[in-house]
């Protein structure tokens, strides 16, 4: 009887993308449609690249089935009447009116949109939704900066779909606009999460340990976005 497998009879776990930059350690990302995205420095060797791959190959298959599993119930929008739309954590009900303005509406309640604009509601939503996201996002980044002390140089909003913030080498703060979906508290979390970045640039304890001065209840918003990246795409 055989009890275990030869690891060099497993079948090879596909790497879909490899992303190489500066940085010193290799990330591993597992996409909404389930690929796997490297992010590696850029001497590292493919042969080095693949062994870690291996080493995590449990984690990775977890990751792709819980993301084929998310994407399998998530429903493409269809902009119908009483259809709920996320906003900062909230359901909120979509009602069609006759008014002749092509754009989204919110009124603190539920989201407006002109019946007559059904055919393009998704392009008009996002626009909604990148304009809440680039008034929102800074005042956040200003409040934490300047209660860290921490300086950044500027903040752009993206259309990244599953890397919510990244900080680039000259203090450059991004994010993405879905972020606008999440609750306050997970969009104050990436934030304070890229500002640590400024002063700490890997995932090392002393990281965390500044991020969690920064915002205490850190772990749970990180938990949020875990189980909930499938409730932030359109």
């Amino acid at each position: 009887m055989v009890y275990g497998r030869n690891i060099a009879t497993m079948p090879e776990i596909v790497i879909n993308k490899i992303i190489r930059s500066r940085r010193r350690t290799l990330g591993l990302q597992i996409a909404p449609d389930a690929r796997l995205i490297v992010r590696a420095p850029r001497k590292l060797a493919l042969e080095t690249i693949r062994e870690i791959v291996d080493q995590r190959r449990s984690w990775i298959q977890r990751k792709q089935q819980e993301m084929r599993r998310n994407a399998s119930i998530r429903t493409e929008k269809k902009f119908k009447a009483g259809e709920l739309l996320l906003f900062q954590g909230q359901w909120y009900a979509l009602r069609h009116t006759e008014l002749s303005s092509p754009v989204f509406e919110f009124n603190g309640h539920e989201f407006l949109l002109p019946r007559q604009c059904v055919d393009r509601a998704r392009t008009l939503l996002i626009d909604w939704y990148q304009r809440q996201a680039a008034a929102i996002i800074p005042q956040r980044v200003v409040y934490y900066s300047q209660r860290s002390g921490i300086a950044y140089t500027r903040i752009t909003i993206n259309d990244a779909r599953t890397r919510w913030g990244s900080c680039g080498y000259q203090a450059t703060l991004n994010f993405s606009w879905r972020l606008i979906m999440c609750p306050p508290q997970v969009l104050d979390y990436v934030v304070t999460h890229e500002l640590a970045h400024v002063e700490v640039r890997n995932h090392s304890s002393r990281f965390w340990e500044r991020v969690s001065r920064l915002f205490p209840d850190y772990y749970s918003c990180r938990l949020w976005l875990k189980h909930n990246t499938h409730l932030l795409g359109l």
